[in-house]
């Protein structure tokens, strides 16, 4: 969704790739774009064996219901985002794991940061904040099954067409939607494929790095996308004291709203402290607990009696 600049160094990315022995097509959607996409993505259908589809309707997960509705799936079907930059060999390594474990169906690989100006924050260094806003994932060199309750990341995961059958498609109540974000995304879908049996696996070979911004690592930018990560968790972990939302739906109201005023309080008080890379993992926590209760009261209505 107009992000035109990264979108053109990711497909130049792609021509980069070693495609050798393997079939691929790539998949754009163009999520209710406004700005010079169309352009883009025209200067490389010679280069690259490319479908464009478009998806007038904002949010990411409806996006990927569309190609998955529209294209005809290969034996892999391969995701990640319009700002990585994948190694040489990605989509052989993929092509390799996959033949090696046929009893899995879900795959995640390896996925590093690249930093604005190769430097990373002291603040961002800590493993949670990593994963969670720049979506490092490393499990370490060798493969191994994921362990319950882990699955990849949205920038550098597959499974194989077989899971798809019977209609299985992304939640479109969650998920990057133009102005407003609710991160889980990928997380929810796959949450679901582990409860149905699927199985994954870690593949550290097949590497991606995820292009950091300059706003990225802007703290108000970070603080915000934590409060994301707390909608999503609110959207995956159900509303708390649902019990009492059902039967006393005014006394639950009340108590989100206090507990909602005292951490925000909390984040004002955090703020007046120097920064520090305790700072920063104290008001992530209390942004992402912001962002859970609020997204709560939206969630409430379904628990309330008719």
């Amino acid at each position: 969704f107009n992000r035109t600049e990264s979108l053109h160094k990711t497909l130049e990315e792609f021509q980069r790739l070693d495609l050798e022995r393997i079939r691929v097509q790539f998949v754009v959607i163009m999520n209710n774009c406004s700005d010079s996409t169309t352009e883009v993505l025209s200067r490389f259908k010679d280069l690259i064996p490319l479908i464009i589809l478009k998806e007038p309707t904002p949010g990411k997960n409806r996006a990927l219901n569309k190609a998955l509705s529209s294209v005809e799936l290969s034996e892999l079907v391969v995701f990640c985002d319009d700002d990585i930059s994948p190694c040489q060999n990605w989509l052989q390594e993929i092509a390799v794991a996959s033949t090696r474990n046929p009893d899995k169906y879900i795959f995640g690989g390896r996925i590093i940061p690249r930093w604005p100006k190769n430097i990373t924050p002291t603040w961002a260094k800590h493993p949670f904040i990593l994963s969670m806003g720049f979506s490092h994932h490393d499990l370490g060199g060798k493969q191994i099954d994921y362990p319950s309750g882990s699955y990849p990341f949205g920038p550098n995961f597959w499974v194989r067409k077989s899971v798809f059958e019977g209609g299985r498609t992304y939640s479109e109540s969650i998920g990057p939607k133009a102005a407003e974000r609710i991160m889980g995304s990928e997380t929810s879908f796959l949450k679901q494929l582990e409860l149905e049996g699927f199985k994954a696996r870690y593949i550290p070979d097949a590497i991606v790095e995820h292009r950091i911004k300059e706003s990225d690592i802007y703290l108000p930018n970070f603080y915000k996308r934590a409060e994301s990560y707390g909608k999503g968790r609110a959207h995956m972990s159900g509303v708390n004291y649902h019990n009492l939302l059902v039967d006393r739906p005014n006394t639950w109201k009340r108590r989100q709203v206090l507990k909602l005023i005292f951490v925000r309080c909390r984040c004002l008080l955090a703020k007046m402290i120097p920064i520090k890379v305790t700072r920063v993992r104290t008001l992530v926590n209390l942004h992402i607990e912001i962002g859970r209760i609020s997204e709560s009261f939206k969630l409430a209505k379904k628990f309330q009696k008719p």
